[in-house]
């Protein structure tokens, strides 16, 4: 009996056994496959590299940025090469006194101790020659200045100066000796400046504040601020332009006259800064050529200052004209 059971049931498993050979396969997952054992230390680069559809192409020379200011050039010479109007912080002069225009030479001067006292403080010297054209009242003396100052950064981009300037000739020269004040045409004064000029972003600015101590006494400012923009012309082969804008406001308190308070102009000064591609001239280099327009208009002190000297020596309104030469050491 135990033996007709036993095949009974090995009959049935192989029954079943046949019948699960006969079924259809089953079906061919569908979508994406994912793999899991994926050697990830492979390196595919000189693969990719040697194949001409992932070569990376030369880029073109491209004109070098400007770059943050460099406290380590120790000399700079401005040379107002030629300047349609004779002014004064933007206030202008008629051709009484300035028949033709005027130019000057600035050499500016950082001596090389930049750690005075062990504050961080430098020191700079300003010399000055110019002549104004013409057989004008001015015309008629050379204009001549030096100056020396400490200077501090107090923060980046912003630097602090307090200092002394002279000057012989020009307007200050004149009025100082017309005025009785002075034998010569001689003119002093003490006077702090803070000068903003952040080469990235492009914004600059300036604030001045003077008092004359001998010819010429009271007190005297300037408030300037302007943009500094790159490429704003296209490449034109080995040339590119930048440019800047400034506007300015300068006032003087009893400086020019005893009742001359207020402001003596107001003025706005484009430049066009060319630059060549191999960074010799224009931006960061050794020197630059900047053409430039001016407008002025002159404040409340015209009037004032016209009735000390008993004629229109300020213009109400001035278009100028000029070109400056810089050179860094």
């Amino acid at each position: 009996m135990k033996s007709i059971n036993l095949l009974t049931l090995m009959a049935g498993s192989a029954l079943s056994a046949g019948i699960a050979f006969s079924e259809a396969p089953p079906a061919i997952p569908s979508g994406s496959i994912t793999y899991t054992a994926v050697n990830g230390q492979t390196d595919y680069a000189d693969d990719f590299a040697s194949h001409s559809d992932y070569a990376t192409p030369t880029p073109a020379a491209a004109p070098r940025q400007i770059s943050a200011y460099s406290n380590r050039k120790w000399a700079t010479l401005d040379i107002n090469a030629y300047s349609s109007n004779y002014q004064v912080r933007g206030m202008g002069v008629t051709n009484r006194y300035s028949d033709a225009g005027w130019s000057f030479v600035n050499l500016q001067l950082k001596p090389g101790n930049t750690n005075l006292f062990g504050w961080g403080i430098g020191q700079q010297l300003d010399l000055q020659a110019g002549a104004i054209y013409g057989s004008g009242v001015l015309g008629n003396e050379p204009v001549l200045g030096a100056g020396y100052g400490l200077t501090k950064e107090i923060f980046p981009n912003l630097v602090a100066k307090a200092g002394y300037g002279l000057q012989y000739g020009g307007l200050e020269g004149f009025l100082s000796e017309y005025r009785g004040k002075a034998p010569h045409q001689l003119a002093q004064n003490i006077h702090i400046n803070l000068t903003y000029d952040d080469r990235q972003t492009g914004y600059f600015g300036r604030f001045d504040l003077g008092a004359g101590f001998y010819g010429l006494t009271g007190w005297y400012g300037l408030i300037e601020g302007g943009y500094r923009w790159q490429d704003v012309l296209p490449t034109r082969g080995n040339i590119g332009w930048d440019a800047t804008v400034r506007a300015g406001m300068s006032y003087s308190f009893g400086y020019w006259a005893g009742n001359a308070d207020g402001v003596d102009a107001y003025y706005i000064r484009c430049e066009a800064l060319p630059y060549n591609i191999g960074g010799t001239m224009g931006r960061d280099a050794q020197w630059q050529l900047v053409p430039w327009v001016q407008t002025s208009w002159a404040g409340n002190n015209r009037t004032k200052i016209n009735q000390a000297v008993g004629t229109g020596i300020i213009d109400h309104f001035q278009f100028t004209v000029g070109v400056d030469v810089r050179y860094n050491f």
